[in-house]
């Protein structure tokens, strides 16, 4: 195992060549059963029996008809966390949605990209107008999403129920759980629960182990939510609420996952609206991996040229872009946004321990591909200049995901330290569809992390430099792919070179 870390070749790096590693922020390879890495591929296939996914670090089968057994297994061979095998056996979860009309599934292209890594069950639920889908997403993880698509409004509050089997005993624990409480009784108390029919856990996310095994081996659920299909458009954002939910014990010793869904969410949205609980596999059963992509906004001061520095300096911002939203905006500051500021900053984070730690990094590339190059000439009187970004070391206070409080962590408030020699425009000088690169000059190739993680930020110049732009201003921006677009084709990518640092041995001279 370690010569395969040493290969450069782990579930987010990809070899180049000899010295070169292309890293991604999630998942790109998974290791097999013969400790060989592959790539991984969520495309779905249909066979005579199912629908089925095994180029994953977990194996997926989706029933033929709405009312069967999906069943979704935990097989991971890697803990991404700790570099090492992970040895324990593998564990399942049969999953079955409840009080659907049997209807077919079909193979669909969820995100109009061309890929058929889906299955939809159209009018499963024909009392309420909605689809089942099972969609295994590949973003900075792989993971199944168990999506109820909504077509039309509900006319009352109601439930979706999922039935829950497990191939083994579980323990089963919140995701948040009380600090006064300790994990392993909470799992041996649900475990006990599991016969008697009571509650386990509500509107919490959730793991699910095989109990007594002590390796990241098992399934988790995340906080479940539902969303509409606004497409985001300057200060118009999706609509986004957080669903009640609880998991009790069926009284024969498995679980029913029930989302309660408020009928008041459907006023004023864009359909379809989907809900979902996500199952993700240990390690990372509720995180994504070990480092991540996204961006902070602020969205709420008023502009004025006395309030500039007020919020300029503040410690925490009022909005996170990161999870489920498959853009970065690259740029965009604006001071005339329903008379508030609106900027953001931007996190992006690469696990880069798969080099080996006695090589000396010599050059390395930033690249994002462009999807989207937005002229904000409508929402202000003139344009904000410089319209340029650079390239910072932040310092987000987990890895894995952002909060609000890392407003002040992407580079020094005023004047930071840039990591590259020109700063970059991604809405006039970046080519849509295709990798711009960005090259790291001699202090950011000094925030290249061999033994961890590498944290980059992106700011608008105006915001790094502390410069009032004036009332009723915009910047022209970029929108580029993030890791939680679907695949890695897209992905922020990190590529490095490295090789062992060249030393100088003396020969003997003889002089004659």
């Amino acid at each position: 195992m370690v010569n395969k870390l040493i290969d450069n070749k782990t579930w987010n790096a990809r070899k180049v060549n000899s010295n070169q590693t292309e890293f991604h922020v999630g998942w790109v390879n998974y290791l097999d059963a013969n400790d060989e890495w592959q790539e991984i591929d969520c495309i779905v296939t249909k066979t005579d029996n199912d629908f089925t996914v095994t180029k994953a670090p977990f194996n997926f089968s989706a029933p033929l008809y709405s009312d069967g057994e999906a069943f979704f297994e935990s097989d991971n061979k890697f803990d991404i966390t700790t570099k090492a095998k992970i040895t324990a056996d593998n564990y399942g979860l049969y999953i079955t949605a409840r009080n659907v009309t049997r209807v077919a599934g079909e193979l669909f292209d969820i995100n109009g990209d061309g890929r058929l890594d889906a299955v939809i069950y159209k009018q499963a639920y024909p009392s309420i107008d909605a689809d089942l889908i099972y969609y295994v997403k590949h973003g900075k993880a792989p993971r199944l999403e168990k999506l109820v698509r909504f077509n039309s409004a509900l006319s009352s509050d109601t439930d979706i129920e999922f039935h829950l089997r497990y191939t083994d005993t579980p323990a089963i624990t919140p995701s948040t759980l009380d600090a006064s409480k300790n994990r392993d009784d909470e799992a041996t108390a649900n475990r006990t629960k599991l016969k008697n029919g009571e509650l386990i856990s509500q509107n919490n996310g959730f793991y699910i182990k095989p109990f007594g095994v002590s390796e990241n081996r098992g399934l988790g659920m995340k906080n479940i939510k539902i969303w509409d299909s606004t497409v985001r458009d300057g200060d118009t954002v999706r609509k986004t609420e957080t669903v009640d939910t609880d998991i009790k014990t069926d009284g024969n010793g498995y679980s029913i996952l029930t989302k309660h869904i408020k009928a008041s969410f459907f006023s004023g949205v864009t359909y379809p609206v989907y809900t979902d609980a996500t199952t993700a596999f240990n390690p990372d059963a509720h995180a994504e991996s070990t480092s991540t992509d996204g961006g902070l906004w602020d969205f709420n001061s008023s502009v004025s040229s006395s309030n500039w520095d007020t919020v300029h300096d503040m410690s925490a911002s009022n909005r996170i872009q990161e999870e489920d939203y498959n853009r970065l905006e690259i740029g965009h500051l604006r001071t005339n946004a329903s008379s508030k500021f609106l900027w953001i900053r931007n996190f992006i984070l690469f696990d880069t321990s798969a080099i080996n730690d006695t090589h000396t990094v010599s050059a390395a590339t930033l690249s994002f591909v462009l999807k989207t190059a937005y002229d904000r000439s409508s929402a202000g009187s003139s344009s904000i200049s410089p319209s340029t970004n650079v390239l910072v070391q932040s310092s987000p206070a987990s890895n894995d995901g952002l909060v609000v409080g890392d407003w002040d962590q992407c580079g020094a408030i005023n004047d930071p330290d840039e990591g590259t020699d020109t700063r970059f425009d991604a809405y006039s000088d970046w080519t849509v569809d295709s990798y711009n690169d960005i090259t790291l000059n001699a202090t950011g190739l000094s925030w290249i992390d061999v033994g961890g993680v590498t944290k980059f930020g992106i700011r608008n110049t105006i915001d790094a430099l502390d410069d009032y732009p004036g009332t009723n201003k915009h910047s022209n921006h970029g929108d580029v792919a993030s890791a939680d677009a679907s695949g890695t084709s897209e992905d922020p990518k990190l590529t490095v070179t490295h090789a062992v640092a060249a030393t100088f041995t003396p020969k003997a001279i003889t002089m004659f």
